[in-house]
């Protein structure tokens, strides 16, 4: 499987840029594949090292379970990268420069690394040793029972992603006063404006996960948290998307997104724990 697809990749390679025949047509594609896969693979890294962590659950210390976090966010957005250099390559022509011809896929490349990273989470996360996607697992879904908070949380993920396919992209949308605001003072603070859904949401939630890897919080948590990363990695391929850009300024902004996630990331892991040793000590108490 693997060495076919190889084949009809290079294959095709060849025959569109090789033979110089139907390059635009060739730049759309495999630019696409680009932001596509990489992100993906961000995410496929992100879900084998939340499984290896609570298979291993090691007992370490706080600070190298955070440490642990930043690190792993370090390499995701490492590998996401690689896509977005990818898609820079692609992008950097004249026609692209000039908006003379623009790049078509910015919400497919949204959408599909969403979908993708629901079939990464099920296959790596909720999935049980032994247990294989399929009809019967769909149908046990599909016949469960949804209690009230599941389909609140189901709603609230439609609207998170609904305001970020309509947010995202090359195109403008209205923008809330409050965070005009935040991004007026991020334009004055910093050389590149970090975004807002990169270092609040997507970013610091990559060391949440890490966090709940290690306490074994369940898989409703995990799923938030890597769909949240999902929003992240997404967000780096669609930085280096506005290709009029100076590169050098979305590689700072990717940057300071990072560092500022590390900030973001270290508050709400505090607040993690601390919710976590009040809940644990709650239900200690009603036990005895």
């Amino acid at each position: 499987m693997k060495i076919g697809i190889f084949i009809l990749g290079s294959g095709l390679a060849f025959g569109i840029f090789g033979l110089n025949k139907a390059t635009s047509f060739g730049d759309l594609i495999f630019n696409l594949a680009n932001i596509i896969v990489f992100p993906s693979l961000a995410l496929a890294f992100l879900a084998g090292t939340y499984d290896r962590i609570k298979e291993a659950r090691p007992q370490v210390g706080l600070a190298k379970i955070y440490g642990q976090g930043a690190w792993t966010l370090a390499l995701a957005v490492g590998i996401s990268m690689i896509g977005a250099l990818n898609e820079v390559v692609f992008l950097a022509s004249t026609d692209y420069m000039m908006e003379i011809n623009i790049f078509r896929g910015v919400k497919i490349s949204q959408v599909l690394p969403l979908a993708l990273a629901l079939l990464i989470f099920a296959r790596k996360i909720y999935l049980e040793k032994g247990q294989k996607m399929g009809y019967p697992l769909c149908r046990d879904l599909l016949l469960s029972d949804v209690k009230i908070w599941q389909a609140c949380l189901a709603g609230m993920g439609v609207i998170v992603l609904g305001i970020f396919l309509l947010r995202g992209g090359n195109t403008s949308s209205k923008v809330p006063g409050v965070e005009l605001l935040v991004r007026n003072l991020f334009e004055n603070l910093f050389y590149a404006r970090p975004r807002t859904k990169a270092v609040f949401i997507g970013f610091p939630a990559i060391v949440l996960l890490v966090y709940g890897a290690h306490k074994n919080l369940g898989k409703v948590y995990a799923f938030i948290c890597f769909m949240l990363a999902a929003i992240g990695m997404v967000d780096i391929t669609n930085t280096f998307s506005h290709i009029r850009t100076p590169l050098m300024m979305s590689f700072a902004r990717v940057g300071i997104e990072y560092l500022g996630a590390l900030l973001v990331g270290g508050i709400l892991f505090c607040l993690a724990h601390l919710l976590y040793r009040r809940y644990h000590n709650y239900d200690q108490v009603h036990k005895q």
